[in-house]
């Protein structure tokens, strides 16, 4: 699942989220109400209130308000302390009445936190709550549900995320080449190859999130931006040298 965007105007960052951020982790707490996200977000963004967070998450949706590289003021220790500056906040709504609305927010929650801790490559230890940068109660209705309880739920999300990944590297289909050219005079000998080894070109300007999926990625010229996948190069002092080192190589395999 995605994370809806709704994020505050860059005029609100001196009031909501003044200072960059490297996130270290994600603080949990919840809205001691009974507001959806949507809700939630609205309040927070139009207000000139020193309180603010990243994600609120109902049972419905998840919202970002705040970009992951700014910090917000959630975790009330101090303009300089290890939450407020350091932390991705997460709201979980629906915890005033809990219930089953409650229930389903905090699964949602579970899968949202579960997919931050893929995409920063973080482990289960980088999940901390309220509490432990305050004191204060807080997420209050998780604790009574019970903190481990909720820790296990995102380690089963993020432990089947895991297994997502594995198995769709198993199943990549390998093909045999690809050619990346960048400059247009190089995109014709690109072309010349491609028909020699029945394979695609692709401009390496361009964006392309699947060169793993080739056993061969061979660059031709200048080739800017090339992928880090490419294991051969073919490129001359001039596009004659190029051409006839493109040939020398198919020749080579024989096509």
């Amino acid at each position: 699942m995605a994370l809806v965007q709704n994020l505050i105007s860059k005029d609100k960052y001196p009031t909501k989220c003044p200072y960059q951020m490297t996130p270290k982790g994600i603080a949990i707490h919840n809205t001691a109400n009974d507001a959806n996200a949507a809700d939630e977000v609205a309040y927070m963004t139009r207000n000139y209130n020193e309180v603010s967070y990243h994600i609120a998450i109902d049972d419905v949706q998840a919202i970002q308000a705040i970009p992951f590289n700014r910090n917000a003021w959630h975790a009330g220790d101090g303009a300089n302390g290890e939450g407020n500056r350091n932390y991705i906040a997460v709201e979980i709504c629906y915890s005033l009445s809990g219930g089953d609305r409650f229930n389903k927010a905090e699964q949602r929650a579970a899968k949202e936190v579960a997919a931050l801790l893929k995409q920063y490559n973080w482990t289960i230890n980088n999940v901390k709550k309220h509490q432990d940068f305050s004191k204060k109660y807080c997420p209050h209705r998780t604790l009574d549900l019970g903190w481990q309880r909720f820790l296990n739920m995102i380690q089963a999300e993020l432990s089947n995320l895991n297994k997502v990944n594995i198995n769709k590297k198993e199943n990549d289909v390998k093909v045999d080449y690809i050619i990346q050219y960048s400059n247009p005079v190089d995109q014709n000998i690109a072309e010349m190859m491609a028909d020699r080894l029945n394979c695609p070109t692709i401009n390496c300007l361009r964006p392309y999130a699947y060169y793993r999926q080739y056993k061969t990625v061979i660059a031709v010229g200048e080739a800017k931006n090339k992928s880090g996948y490419t294991n051969v190069e073919i490129k001359g002092s001039n596009r004659k040298e190029t051409l006839d080192k493109a040939i020398e190589y198919l020749n080579k395999l024989g096509r």
